[in-house]
């Protein structure tokens, strides 16, 4: 689908808030009319409305719960004839899980909201992605490396991953770049403002925030990254470099060092 016009469009799954709320912003800022869909802050999502608004695009609402095939395919049915020059995956879930009385229906509905859903619409919408454009998955650093007591989320992310690879794959003869941001510990309402440990040992010394996220994501679906495409970016402060032992390591090597030099003055 080849289509030239003046406005491009976007569409930005779980638009109402963190992640996703700042991404949208962002879009709009750059021009684009969108496409958001909220699960059930109904309210934030009109925020973004009156946002887009402001600077004279248009936003258009979706309630859509992606743990619900039958939602899905209602939100499908809503973009009939919606050309989208740049679509954002970014609704998603974490579920904490009893390893000892492990509940598979987390499981189940976490690898659906997480990643068959994103497969799901990918596959549907395909005819309504322009040629040339831009697909954007917000991925997790959780998809690097195991997990305790959010196994299903963890699993998810890195299924995400090599999902993004393989549909960067099979959308590159139509120039559509496929990537994903991987968000280390970033500061909204789904991780609680962040952990109380996680600035400490991330080497720029605090958590992220959902507009950092928001830049990298705009970067990679905008023509400045028209060479990149199966990418995972991590935005993550360096938390993924860092090894939280050898840190202790060298915070205690640097104490004795500095109780050393006070015992020679």
């Amino acid at each position: 689908m080849k289509i030239q016009r003046d406005t491009p469009v976007a569409m930005v799954t779980g638009g109402s808030r963190g992640i996703g709320r700042a991404t949208a912003e962002h879009l709009l800022r750059e021009g684009y009319d969108l496409h958001a869909t909220y699960r059930t802050k109904a309210d934030a999502a009109a925020g973004l409305v009156a946002y887009g608004e402001s600077l004279g695009r248009q936003v258009t609402l979706h309630q859509l719960d992606t743990s619900s095939k039958d939602s899905q395919n209602r939100f499908i049915e809503e973009l009939s004839g919606v050309s989208f020059d740049c679509m954002v995956f970014n609704a998603g879930m974490i579920e904490f899980e009893d390893f000892s009385e492990y509940d598979e229906d987390i499981w189940d509905r976490t690898l659906e909201t997480n990643v068959s859903s994103i497969l799901r619409l990918s596959v549907r919408l395909q005819n309504s992605l322009v040629d040339g454009g831009s697909i954007v998955v917000v991925s997790s650093t959780d998809g690097l490396i195991g997990a305790y007591a959010s196994m299903a989320y963890a699993a998810s992310k890195a299924a995400l991953n090599n999902l993004t690879r393989s549909l960067a794959c099979n959308f590159g003869p139509r120039n559509i770049r496929v990537n994903a941001v991987a968000p280390g510990w970033i500061s909204t309402d789904m991780t609680n403002e962040g952990s109380s440990d996680s600035a400490s040992v991330t080497p720029l010394g605090r958590d992220g925030t959902p507009d950092e996220v928001a830049n990298v994501i705009g970067f990679l679906a905008s023509k400045k990254a028209s060479f990149v495409s199966g990418a995972t970016i991590v935005v993550d402060g360096g938390y993924t470099s860092s090894d939280p032992i050898m840190l202790n390591e060298a915070r205690h090597f640097q104490a004795s060092k500095v109780a050393e030099s006070g015992e020679q003055q």
